[in-house]
C-alpha cells in the first residue's frame, strides 16, 4: 500500500502538486516526501527573488548528503531524513 494507506493503483492516474506555503527547501522536501510530484512557489518571490535558486540548491545538497540519487526516490518516501 502507498503512503497514508492509499493504494498505489491510483499513482498513474493522478499526480499531486503542492502550492502555497513553500518558502524554503525544507518545505519543498516535506511536500515531496508526502507524495507531491511537484511544488510551486509564488508569494515568497516578493520577499526573496532568489528563493527558487535557494530551494534547488538546498534540495540538491540534501539529496547528496542523504545519498539519494534522484528526486523521484525522495517523492512519496514517507521519511524525512536529517534536515
Amino acid at each position: 500500500s502507498g503512503i497514508f494507506g492509499y493504494g498505489r493503483e491510483y499513482e498513474k492516474m493522478y499526480s499531486l502538486s503542492r502550492l502555497g506555503g513553500i518558502s524554503c527547501w525544507q518545505d519543498a522536501a516535506e511536500m515531496l516526501i508526502a507524495g507531491a510530484k511537484a511544488v510551486q512557489i509564488g508569494s515568497i518571490l516578493f520577499s526573496n527573488p532568489y528563493a527558487p535558486l535557494n530551494i534547488i540548491d538546498g534540495l540538491t545538497n540534501y539529496l547528496e548528503r542523504e545519498n539519494i540519487d534522484s528526486i523521484e526516490k525522495l517523492c512519496a518516501s514517507g521519511e524525512l531524513m536529517s534536515c
